[in-house]
Parts: C-alpha cells; structure tokens; sequence
C-alpha cells in the first residue's frame, strides 16, 4: 500500500514537470523568431528650416601680439678729447620722449628728437638739406618756433635752437676763437680784396700816364702812414691782451664759487630727503615747507651758476673777439702797408696797359675766393647743433628696454636700447591659405578669454616659406611656440585701434585669434545645412522638403557659398522659401 502511494506520487510529479516544461516552452523563443514576430517602427524625418543669413569662408589662424624689433640709441659724437658719460641715460622701463635728455657726454646734453632721417653732419647757420627740415619740424612740434620750416638753417632756426638749449638747462655751444678769429680775418680779406678790386679797376680806366712828383710823394706819404699804423696796432695788442686775462681770470673764479653754492645746496637737499632726517635748526624731522625752501636754494643755486657761466662764455667770446680785432688789426696794418709799397713799386714802374688788365681778372678771382671763405667762416661761428648732441628716432615715446653705459663710461656705441614703435601680429599660414591672404585685408582678432575684440590690416604675407625672423621677434601663431615653420608663410597683421580702457603693455604677447574673411556673400542668402543636399539620379543637386507629416517633396537647387557648415542654395525647378523644412536625416523611433 505505501509502495502504491508512493508511486502514484511519482507520477504525479512527472505530470506536473512534463506539464511546466511545456508551459515554459510555450514562452520562450530563439531572438531570429522574436525578431520576425516584431512589426518594425516607422521612420520620424529629421528637419531643420530653411534660413535666410550671411555666410563668409574664412581662413583661422592664432599669432602673438608684440612689439616689433628693438632699436639701438648709437652716440655719434666724438672730439679730439675723450667723451665721458657725465650723467647716465634713464633707467630701464622709463618711456623716452620727444625732446627729451637720452644721456649727457663731457657736460653736453644728447637729445632725443622724432624723425627718420639719421644725423651725419653738424647743422650750424647757412646749411641746407632735409636733415634741417627735419630738426626744424621738431623743434617747431615742440613749440619753440623756427619760423618757415623750409630746411634752412637760419636766424629764426638758431633763435629756435638756443631756446630749446636754455630750456632744457644747457647754453648753446659756444664758437671756438680759432672760428671767431677766422671769421673776422675772412671778412677783412674780403674787405681788402674788394677794395683792391676796385683799385684796380680804377688804374685799368686810367690807363698808363707819367706819374706825378705829387702823386710819387703821396704814394711814399702812404707807405710811411702804413708804417706806422702797423706799430700803433701791435703795441694795442699787447696792452688788450693783459686786461683780457686779469677780467676772465675773476669770472672763473666767481663760476667755481657758484658751483660750490649749487653743490652745497644740492648737498643740503640731499641729507634732508634721506628717511628720517632731522632739521639741524629744530632737532625734528624737516617739514614740507623746509623741503621746499632747500628746493628752492638748489634752484636758485643752479640759476647763479648759468649765469655765471654766461658771463664767463660772454667774456670768453667777447676776449677772443677783442684778441681777433687786434691780431686782424695787425694784419691789416701789413697788409696795408704790404699794398702801400707794392702801388708805389708799380707806380714806379713803366707800363703799357696788359698788367692792368690782369691784375683786374686777378682782383676779380681773390674777391670770389675771399667771400667764398666768409660764408665757410659763418657756418662755424653760428648757433649749431653738434654732431652727438642729437639723435633722431623714427616714432616716440618708446621705451627704454636696456641701458648700455652709465656715469663714467667712455661715449661710444650704444647708449641705450629702446623698444619698437609698433604692435604686430605674427603668424603663420599654409601654402593653401597664403594664396586667400592679400596685403590690406581687414582681419578680426579676439580673444575670447580676455574679452578683447578688435579689428587688424595684413601688412605682409611672405612669399616664401620659412622662419623670416625680424629682430626681437617673438614668432608665435600658428606654427609658434616651437613648431616647425619651415614650409608655412609669415603673415604680419597690423591691429587697428584697440578696446577702450585696454592697456598697451598688457597685450604684449597675448596669443590672440586671426579671421580673414576670404569670401562672402552680399548680404543675407537661403542656406541650408551641408547634411540637407543629396544627389538626384541625373546628377543634379537637390534638397528633401517636408511638406505635411511624413509627406515630402524634392526641389533642385543650384549651390553658392559654403561655409560654417551651411550652403547657399536657390530653387531651380520647384519652390524654396524661408522657413521651409528641410530633411537632413530621419530618426527610428522605438
């Protein structure tokens, strides 16, 4: 009975396996028979409308904003003496500007002027070039009238020239005695050579005629006068020359107490603006008003000195004047007697008319050569303007980058290096795009981190690959940085005016981003994106619109610009209007 019971129980079991196997199995199917009982989504078109915009085809590229290349301030100065800076040039990182001090060699000042053309010569009274005009555009810009700026050195300029000088604290260079003395003796050679010319002109009219027992005695009356007039000049000399020395001997020594007065100031002046000085008078630290009347003593000082100095160059020129009256005194007085003897040897002398002919055309020649020497004479006793004393610079201010020489150096070479007058933007392009690129496009330059947006002018585009480095110049760009540029062509952007507020010096080798627009179109067009146009059976281009849910129609199109992803299109066989949607893809949806 169990036995029974027990397999009735198996067989139950074995029904109710058997019968959830086959239940199971009524469920499960393989993925191929689930997919084939699965009816397939329908497609959703994916559409963009049709837009009206403007489209340009642009060329990117990223460049450095820096300065360009480094200039050498050369001192082009020199004497028979040795040239020693006796005040060094501004330190590194001061700006330098027009009319400004650069350095100042053996107590002369060395100017900074703006302007192109190099300094080569001395430009004194009479010269004549660019290089005038140049110097009278300067001074006329910094407001001290050279009247007609026309390049000639003229009273007006010399007047111009010596303001300049006093305002900037230095007297104009003084003429040498050597060149006053040689002016006064060139004007009486001249003098002489005319009056022999007309001499001669007069005993050529004359002709030759017996002298006269009077005019034989006036003739020696004359020499003997000459005589004597060579003795009077030469004792004169002597006695000038003893009163000269003793005058200039006391300024001199009244300049050195003046530099003595100016140096105690400046000394005073200097003790009291040392952090934490005390007022000898008071025990306690010195007040502004005491700073400023020690101020106003070194001034003062200064203003005895200069014009002691004055007095003692006036008296110095003033000597040598005297000193050259009396030596042209002298030599005149032989040459006056020389031409005394010399008429009466000839009037002596039996003639028949050609010597007085040719002592004419000689006479003629020497007053020529003599006023010849005048004007040379002139050009060195005259205002002028050394050479060293100033150097011209293309653009300024600029700023002082290094220093070269200080105080006690020998003047010679470089005095300083100041920056580059102008901001560029260096980069680099591939033989591609060097062929989109002209001189005189306008470029867009932004950066975005910064926020600063500009516009810029292509001034160069190479026409041959490689580095082309410019001095001083910093690279950059596409292709900066330590890259290989040696198939890419430098281009050189010029930026416009930059954002306000936006300092100079802080964009300063900022790597910004380049666009150059190469192509446009004029004004705005229907584009579509590049992902709506498809190719007909024939060939022909073509665009898919959505007409009603899941209706479409084909339009033709013929195809203009493309760029920032879209394309330029307009019907050709249909119609095409903004705001039409287009097909650009479809979407499977589950």
């Amino acid at each position: 009975m169990g036995r029974q019971r027990a397999l009735a129980g198996v067989a139950v079991v074995s029904v109710l396996s058997t019968s959830a196997v086959w239940f199971i199995g009524s469920r499960i199917s393989s993925p191929d028979e689930a997919r084939a009982k699965t009816k397939e989504p329908k497609a959703s078109l994916i559409t963009v409308p049709v837009e009206r915009r403007a489209l340009s085809s642009n060329v990117v590229v990223r460049g450095d904003l820096a300065y360009d290349e480094s200039t050498p301030v050369l001192y082009s100065g020199g004497s028979e003496t040795k040239s020693v800076v006796t005040k060094a040039p501004p330190e590194v990182g001061t700006e330098l500007g027009d009319g400004q001090i650069v350095a100042e060699v053996s107590g002369r000042p060395v100017f900074a002027l703006q302007g192109d053309l190099p300094v080569f010569r001395t430009l004194t009274t009479g010269v004549i070039g660019d290089d005038v005009e140049q110097l009278e555009a300067a001074l006329a810009r910094l407001g001290f009238n050279p009247g007609p700026v026309d390049g000639t050195f003229d009273a007006s300029t010399a007047t111009a020239v010596s303001s300049f000088y006093t305002n900037a604290g230095y007297p104009t260079l003084a003429p040498t005695k050597e060149a006053t003395a040689a002016l006064t003796s060139a004007q009486e050679a001249a003098t002489s050579a005319l009056r022999s010319l007309r001499e001669a002109e007069k005993a050529a009219k004359e002709g030759s005629k017996p002298l006269k027992t009077s005019e034989r005695l006036s003739l020696e009356n004359t020499v003997a006068g000459a005589k004597a007039n060579l003795e009077q000049a030469r004792a004169g000399a002597s006695s000038s020359a003893k009163q000269t020395a003793a005058q200039i001997a006391a300024l001199n020594n009244e300049l050195q107490q003046a530099r003595s007065a100016k140096s105690q100031a400046e000394a005073v002046l200097t003790a009291a603006q040392v952090p934490g000085a005390t007022d000898p008078d008071t025990s306690a630290p010195y007040l502004q008003s005491k700073l400023t009347e020690l101020l106003n003593a070194v001034a003062t000082a200064n203003t005895a000195l200069l014009a002691k100095q004055a007095d003692l160059d006036l008296a110095v020129a003033t000597a040598g004047d005297t000193a050259q009256e009396k030596t042209n005194a002298i030599a005149e007085a032989e040459r006056g007697l020389q031409i005394a003897q010399v008429s009466l040897l000839e009037a002596l002398k039996p003639s028949d008319g050609t010597d007085l002919v040719s002592s004419v055309a000689d006479a003629q020649r020497a007053v020529s050569e003599a006023n010849k020497r005048v004007v040379d004479a002139q050009t060195e006793v005259g205002v002028k303007v050394p050479l060293g004393e100033v150097v011209f610079i293309r653009a300024l201010p600029r700023r002082i980058n290094e220093v070269h020489l200080t105080r006690g150096d020998t003047a010679s070479g470089k005095l300083v290096t100041i920056s580059g007058a102008d901001l560029k933007i260096r980069s680099f392009v591939s033989a591609a795009d060097r062929t989109l690129l002209t001189e005189g496009t306008k470029v867009k330059i932004d950066e975005d981190n910064l926020d600063y947006h500009f516009e810029g002018v292509i001034s160069s585009v190479a026409t041959t690959p490689g580095e082309q480095k410019e001095n001083n110049d910093s690279g950059g760009g596409e292709g900066g940085g330590g890259a290989d540029n040696s198939e890419k062509y430098r281009v050189v952007i010029i930026p416009g005016e930059l954002p306000d507020g936006v300092q100079v010096e802080s964009l300063a080798g900022v790597n910004f981003k380049i666009t150059v627009p190469v192509k446009s179109t004029e004004g705005e067009v229907l584009a579509v994106p590049v992902a709506a146009l498809s190719a007909s059976g024939d060939g022909q281009t073509r665009v898919e619109v959505e007409t009603s849910p899941g209706k479409t129609r084909f339009v033709s199109v013929s195809k203009g610009l493309a760029a920032q992803g879209f394309v330029e299109v307009s019907a050709e066989d249909g119609e095409l209007e903004e705001g039409d949607q287009v097909v650009v893809g479809s979407d499977v949806g589950g």
